[in-house]
């Protein structure tokens, strides 16, 4: 395998220590003894603020987490963590910063004549 680096991904949880068994170990006999084998474990660390994370480079793990995401809801990606750290009241200020930002580069475009209003 080469030593390029590979992508990884973050998931968070409001369990600090959540420990998610995504695949299951299976008995193996491997010469005369019985041996687990094949599971795929997360183990969540604190990160703060009551939230734990966990960080993967493994393709199947992240492919288990992103279903977990998706359909049990107890573990989230940035976006939604992020979210979750900022309170409604101050992140509806911010968007109401970016959406005025965003009007006014679209005025000052307008007015250059780079962009037709409409």
């Amino acid at each position: 395998m080469s030593e390029q680096a590979r992508e990884g991904k973050f998931y968070y949880s409001q369990a600090q220590h959540l420990c998610l068994s995504l695949r299951h170990d299976h008995r193996e006999l491997i010469g005369s003894e019985s041996v687990l084998t094949g599971g795929k474990m997360a183990q969540f660390t604190p990160c703060g603020a009551g939230f734990g994370s966990f960080f993967t480079d493994d393709p199947e793990t992240i492919k288990l987490l992103d279903e977990r995401v998706a359909k049990v809801c107890d573990v989230f990606d940035a976006a939604e963590y992020q979210k979750r750290l900022i309170p409604p009241d101050k992140r509806a200020d911010m968007l109401e910063r970016e959406l005025k930002q965003a009007n006014d580069l679209i005025a000052q475009l307008q007015k250059q004549g780079k962009l037709k209003a409409q």
